[in-house]
């Protein structure tokens, strides 16, 4: 369960407004965006306002209608944001999406939200209709990743301590074998 401070409660009491705070983790640092029109200093880093310029949607997966991703749209960003960007290997980088509340001189009070979390997965360029360069960044949501099942030893003992009935390993000739599910990048050759 999410808890939240005072001052996140007041603004959902309808006493003031919010923000969302974007990171990105990168390998030459994180970048951190807000959806304001101005920067905002918050834990000693400026979140750049990029209210003008950004823009998050939701990616629904049709096969799979439950996985929701995220899309981030960025644009009028200066020349060695858009060098850094492209020079950088954004797949399975993580990023993190925050909700913060704001006061009436719009600074943030309280503890920012984690409303989403997850890794970076695609990111592409394109030009609007009046030519303006958009950086489109796909991402997944740490709730669509199944997890990742960890290398395990499976002997008999092991086996009869999950379940005591089961003697299937008690006649397998092989001493210990290492059982690895294969992940999901996985494909058969």
């Amino acid at each position: 369960m999410r808890t939240t401070d005072a001052a996140m409660d007041a603004v959902i009491a309808g006493n003031g407004s919010t923000v969302t705070l974007l990171e990105f983790d990168l390998t030459s640092g994180t970048q951190r965006y807000c959806t304001w029109s101005y920067d905002l200093a918050y834990g000693g880093h400026t979140y750049v306002g990029a209210a003008k310029v950004a823009q998050i949607d939701e990616v629904r997966d049709v096969s799979a209608p439950q996985i929701v991703g995220r899309r981030f749209t960025l644009s009028g960003l200066d020349e060695s944001t858009i060098s850094l960007v492209l020079s950088e290997r954004v797949h399975l980088r993580p990023w993190r999406m925050y909700t913060a509340a704001l006061t009436a001189g719009y600074q943030i009070t309280g503890t920012p939200v984690l409303e989403d979390a997850g890794v970076l997965d695609t990111l592409r360029i394109r030009f609007s209709a009046d030519r303006k360069m958009l950086i489109e960044v796909t991402a997944e949501t740490l709730l669509s990743m199944p997890p990742k099942a960890l290398g395990a030893r499976y002997t008999d003992a092991e086996q009869r301590r999950i379940s005591s009935g089961d003697t299937g390993y008690s006649r397998v000739v092989v001493g210990q074998r290492e059982g690895v599910w294969p992940n999901r990048y996985w494909r058969p050759s």
